[in-house]
This record gives structure tokens, C-alpha cells and sequence, in this order.
């Protein structure tokens, strides 16, 4: 008689676009090639980006169809979010939910945490956190009060948060324990998809710097274009390539050509394949806010290209003791002065390069899946 198969299911927002959703879709791929077991990815909203990527042997659900690019359709969503927010989470779980799963996983803070806590049966239950909830404390929107979202978090079997820093805000915040679960990234695929040859700037000779990232304010872009511009001002030679798509585009756009920077700052918009335009960088950065655990910084790393980022969350964790990074004030002046310095600094920059291919070695897709499986008491 064939073992019955384990059943999963992965509740997510959405699948358009983010650096979360996108760990989920391969992470959830990568189980199904390592071990048998019946997965099933579920979405509140639907349209998205990813939706496309994920194994045809994955099960994929939506609560919700639809786009939000029309006013009455964002208005729609809005409407949608208010309901999850004052509705009882036993009830939105019943309304939902409509299977049985063994282990069911909340893989983003807020609403997808709310649903899956109001499940009272003996299903395992596993809530992700990717970001601070100290310094970006966007989940509370799903909740009434800071109580009973506290309440719904002590429901879980367990709480994985993506790094230290992380765990340690979550503690603070809701006085519940929780573990560290690293994000899983495809080494291999990651420097497959790397040499992918694009001529339009290959030979170029400016300084050449990326990012990749929704265009949100989030990411600190707006605060990356002004500490450009003064460079540009003080006589530096440089481009960025923008990789990525959100609501700010026309604004930066727009604050791109105010400052006499169309030739230096280019937006490619989202791509699947960002590491094609990252491989041809000598210099990644990030200029976030707030981060988790930033997945662009550690496939940049991956990729052997030195990093500048803002003093983020997890970005300690992902350099380790390499000295493959610089770590700069979370601030528009931080990231004029880092900049700067490594741009009249060639030689650093050769070592950061050199510490950041060696510190490459250390990232195991394999290794990571097989951490989570144990985490999650599947075999």
C-alpha cells in the first residue's frame, strides 16, 4: 500500500513581483524535485508576475481574480482589505480554506499570518516573517490591535524569521519565540542565468553600478537618486541600472531628469533574468530603508559583486566576516559618502570583489531546503 503523501499548503499575498514571492515559487519548486509530497500554493489576490513559474505538479489557488490597475478595481481591493481586517480570523480561515493539510504555512506577515492562525484543528502551523516589524510594521494593518495580532501569532507551531536581526525585533515586538530560517537561493541557477550576454552595455566605460527592486518607498531610491546627483555635480563618471517596477516609476523618472541624470540612471523595469544586467556591475547597491533579508544583496554576492547597502536588517548575516560588502548610514548623505569613497578607491574595490566570489561558495541551495523540511517536521 503506497504512503499516503504528505499535504502542504503555502498561503502568500500575492505572487507579483516581490523578492519574497519569488523565494516561495522556487522554494516551493525545489521541494517537489527533492521529495514527494502533495504542495499547494494558495494567493489572496491573483495576476501574478510569478503565478507562471511554478511546477505544474504544485496545486495553485487564488481567493481573489483580478487585476488592480483600474481605479475601480484598486478600490475594489481596498474594500477587500478592510473586510480581512475586521472579519474574525476563524471565520476568514473557514471561508478559505477549504481543504485539509497536514502543515499549512503563513509565508508573509499580516493578512496570510491572520487566516492561517484560525485554524483550530491539529494541522502544524508554521508563520514566515521576512521583515522587521520594528522598523516596517506593515502587518498590524490586518489586525484590529497590536494584541490580537500577538494573539493569532502564539496560535503557530513555530515562527521562522528570515535572519537575527529579524527574530530578535519579532521577540521584542510580540513577546513570542521564533526561529531563524535563511531564505533558499539557487546558487547555480543564479550564475547560469548570469551569462547571458547584453551588448548594449557591455562596453561601456562608466562606473557601473545596479539595483534591483520594486519601485516603492521602501526601497530608498529617491535618496539613491539625490546622493547620485551630487556626484554627478562634483565631476564622477557613472551609470545605475534600475531593475524593477512599482508605483513610483513616473516620480522617479521624473526626479531622474530634474537633476541632468538621464544618461547615467536607466530603468529597465521588471525582469525574470536581473543577474544578466548584476554580472556586468562593478558595484551593487542597495539603498532600502528596511530589509529582511535582502535576496537581491545575497545573489549579488553570489554573483561575485561587491555590495554598498544601507544599515539594513540581515545584511551583517549575509556578509559574514567576508568583507564583501560595505555597510554605509541609512541615509542620503550615507550613501553619497560610501559611494563616493569606493569610487576613488579601485583597490577596495578589487578586494570587496575578490572576498565577495570566495564568499559565494557558502550559499547551498540544497542545504537550505533540507533545513526547512526539518524545520516543518516533513520527511
Amino acid at each position: 500500500m503506497d504512503k499516503k503523501k504528505t499535504k502542504i499548503l503555502f498561503l502568500v499575498s500575492t505572487l507579483n513581483g516581490g523578492g519574497a514571492e519569488r523565494i516561495l515559487v522556487k522554494l516551493v519548486n525545489e521541494i517537489c524535485n527533492k521529495i514527494d509530497l502533495d504542495v499547494t500554493v494558495e494567493t489572496i489576490f491573483g495576476n501574478g508576475i510569478y503565478e507562471k513559474n511554478i511546477n505544474k505538479r504544485i496545486h495553485y489557488k487564488t481567493i481573489f481574480s483580478g487585476n488592480t490597475s483600474t481605479f475601480l478595481a484598486r478600490l475594489k481591493k481596498r474594500l477587500i482589505l478592510y473586510f480581512l481586517c475586521i472579519t474574525p480570523e476563524k471565520w476568514l480561515y473557514s471561508l478559505f480554506i477549504k481543504e485539509s493539510y497536514d502543515v499549512e504555512i503563513a509565508f508573509l506577515e499580516g493578512i496570510t499570518t491572520k487566516i492561517i492562525s484560525g485554524n483550530s484543528s491539529k494541522t502544524r502551523k508554521y508563520a514566515w516573517v521576512h521583515t522587521n516589524p520594528l522598523l516596517h510594521p506593515y502587518s498590524t494593518k490586518a489586525y484590529l490591535t497590536l494584541s490580537h495580532e500577538k494573539k493569532c501569532y502564539r496560535n503557530f507551531d513555530n515562527v521562522f524569521c528570515v535572519s537575527d536581526d529579524v527574530r530578535n525585533a519579532f521577540c521584542q515586538k510580540y513577546g513570542v519565540k521564533a526561529s531563524v530560517l535563511y531564505n533558499p537561493i539557487d546558487r547555480n541557477e543564479i550564475i547560469s542565468k548570469s551569462n547571458v550576454i547584453i551588448p548594449e552595455i557591455r562596453n561601456q566605460r562608466k562606473f557601473r553600478m545596479v539595483t534591483v527592486g520594486r519601485l516603492v518607498e521602501q526601497k530608498g531610491y529617491e535618496r539613491l537618486i539625490l546622493a547620485l546627483a551630487g556626484l554627478k555635480v562634483a565631476g564622477y563618471n557613472f551609470c545605475l541600472d534600475i531593475l524593477g517596477d512599482g508605483v513610483l516609476r513616473n516620480n522617479l523618472m521624473n526626479l531622474v531628469e530634474a537633476n541632468g541624470l538621464i544618461n547615467n540612471i536607466f530603468f529597465w523595469g521588471f525582469t525574470e533574468n536581473p543577474y544578466k544586467y548584476m554580472k556586468n556591475a562593478d558595484l551593487f547597491v542597495c539603498s532600502s530603508i528596511t530589509e529582511g533579508f535582502s535576496t537581491a544583496v545575497s545573489e549579488a554576492v553570489i554573483l561575485g559583486i561587491p555590495v554598498l547597502t544601507t544599515d539594513c536588517t540581515g545584511m551583517r548575516e549575509i556578509f559574514g566576516d567576508s568583507g564583501c560588502g560595505k555597510i554605509v548610514d541609512n541615509s542620503q548623505e550615507g550613501l553619497f559618502n560610501g559611494l563616493k569613497e569606493l569610487m576613488d578607491s579601485p583597490n577596495t574595490l578589487k578586494n570587496m570583489k575578490k572576498a565577495s566570489i570566495k564568499r559565494s561558495n557558502d550559499f547551498s541551495m540544497t542545504k537550505s531546503i533540507y533545513a526547512i523540511l526539518s524545520a516543518i517536521q516533513v520527511e
